[in-house]
């Protein structure tokens, strides 16, 4: 079961039958979705990542928003992006190359004509981007600054759900 499984979602990558990562935990097939570890009281490692037809800034975006979950679960005010590291793995993909043959016989008298003809499709080279996003991230009581990436809990998190229609 678990290699048909995994054919399906090979599957889907190779012919373009994905849709951008949801937000989501982490996968066991596909791998994509958001991952999280805390280092220490409120101090978090986050790690978002997409699948082939996620953006980067969706990638960064969801891990932003996995971060503001996490702090608003804590009463965090506020929480500062102590480190952030974007990523992109780009893979070579190639669709199996399938040749079909086809032969015409024509007989004229005592004479026998035959065409053959072989087609090939598939086989093409596709390259496919992986993006992953990886943010340390704080509780702060401190007043959101941009600048010093401080963000206001509560407002990055309604405000990404409303971007990227997500439900709660």
């Amino acid at each position: 079961m678990k290699k048909i499984l995994m054919l399906c979602a090979i599957s889907a990558v190779l012919f373009g039958c994905t849709t951008p990562t949801k937000y989501k935990p982490i996968g066991n097939i596909t791998g994509d979705g958001y991952e999280e570890i805390e280092l220490s009281p409120n101090y978090f490692k986050v790690i978002f990542r997409g699948n082939v037809e996620t953006s980067l800034e969706r990638t960064a975006d969801l891990a932003l928003l996995r971060a503001s979950d996490l702090m608003l679960a804590r009463n965090c005010p506020s929480f500062e992006v102590a480190k952030s590291d974007q990523d992109v793995t780009t893979r070579l993909w190639s669709r199996p190359e399938t040749l079909t043959t086809t032969t015409d016989t024509q007989t004229i008298g005592d004479t026998i004509k035959t065409t053959t003809k072989t087609d090939s499709t598939g086989g093409d080279l596709y390259e496919v981007h992986f993006p992953k996003v990886t943010l340390e991230v704080k509780c702060s009581t401190a007043k959101p600054d941009l600048e010093k990436n401080i963000y206001d809990t509560a407002f990055i998190n309604r405000s990404l759900k409303q971007k990227y229609q997500i439900k709660n």
